[in-house]
């Protein structure tokens, strides 16, 4: 069976684009749906020659760039468009759909939509027919031993840091946040407040800061700022760095607890469900979370993990004592993980999708 792989980017290091990662993740689902030979393209090098059994799309697409793509693939049986980044705004949910279900008649079955997860599809206002989630691998993102040494070897790396040398031992336990550095995705007042009426530590991973972007350096400065103001600075640790996945894995395991604190007026995330969180969990690790929409899916409080009110501290507070207490919760997490989001489970769901749009 060949399958075409469509993107605009290479499936090389970095890997701190979601949209990226999760490419990646579909190809080595693809590779062992099985009977498969897997050939990554580019929408403006395939030709209208080219045959391919099935095409997987993920990048943004306008109207233009999907026809044109409907085009190229004339000879392709099927045409998996995959959308894994939410509606934020309502004229945005709304155009797409229009687009979709325009599209959707002009090429009928031979243009299939697939979702990330069933929030994505109702934030444009359309059905969840097929449900792709980003395919972790779970062979790599497993848990292991604390190694503190290598911790600190890697947040001692080239880049800009605070306060680095406050991470230490204490039954108080470390939490991790990694991600980008805005008010949409770390609401620093109301995690650095829930952090102070608590005995753990927490370390602040900011993937932009170190492009140089003043607005993320600014907001650095801000959550310095405020770290001090309430007297903390002494729990809290900020790193700016780009991280490989062994690095990743390595600061995860190092942590007692993954913090994906969204605020509710989230601006932009680009894979729902946040691969970073999933990953976490692969590790056995319980993500404490605020109460946004699409996770309710995927965090069961009191059983892999926690959605919490940040705005109130002692909700923070008594999800990290039971994290830290019950060790199931982040056995529990894994499972999740192993049987919804595994490359293995995407690779069977995807067979099953070849087998039934074959016919």
């Amino acid at each position: 069976m060949r399958i075409a792989l469509i993107i605009n980017f290479e499936l090389i290091p970095p890997w701190s684009d979601g949209i990226k990662v999760f490419a990646r993740g579909l190809f080595d689902s693809i590779v062992k749906a099985g009977d498969t030979q897997v050939t990554i393209d580019n929408l403006d090098s395939v030709t209208k020659n080219y045959e391919y059994d099935h095409a997987h799309i993920v990048y943004p697409t306008g109207p233009t760039t999907l026809m044109k793509a409907a085009k190229r693939l004339k000879h392709t049986t099927t045409i998996f468009k995959h959308i894994v980044t939410p509606a934020i705004r309502f004229r945005t949910a709304i155009s797409t759909n229009i687009f979709y279900n325009t599209v959707g008649a002009l090429y009928g079955t031979r243009l299939v939509r697939c979702f990330s997860s069933e929030f994505v599809a109702q934030s444009y206002f359309m059905r969840d027919k097929l449900v792709i989630p980003p395919p972790i691998d779970t062979e790599s993102f497993i848990g292991c031993p604390k190694d503190w040494d290598k911790l600190f070897s890697i947040l001692g790396e080239n880049g800009t840091k605070r306060w680095v040398n406050n991470i230490r031992k204490s039954d108080g336990g470390l939490v991790l946040y990694s991600g980008p550095l805005s008010k949409d995705r770390f609401p620093y007042i109301y995690v650095l407040n829930a952090v102070k009426h608590a005995k753990c530590q927490i370390l602040v991973v900011g993937r932009f800061w170190g492009e140089l972007n003043n607005e993320a350096i600014s907001y650095v400065n801000d959550i310095v700022s405020y770290a001090r103001k309430i007297g903390i600075e002494n729990k809290v640790s900020i790193v700016s760095r780009i991280l490989s996945d062994e690095e990743k894995i390595s600061l995860i395991n190092c942590a007692d607890a993954i913090i994906q604190p969204f605020d509710s007026k989230l601006k932009n995330i680009a894979v729902d469900p946040p691969i970073f969180l999933l990953e976490s969990m692969a590790c056995a690790k319980p993500v404490i979370t605020s109460k946004f929409p699409s996770l309710s899916s995927v965090v069961r409080n009191g059983c892999n993990g926690y959605a919490v009110d940040l705005h109130d501290p002692e909700q923070f507070n008594e999800a990290l004592s039971n994290c830290l207490s019950y060790s199931q919760i982040g056995s529990n997490a894994r499972d999740t993980i192993l049987q919804n989001f595994s490359i293995d489970t995407v690779a069977k769901k995807l067979r099953g999708m070849y087998d039934a749009f074959s016919h």
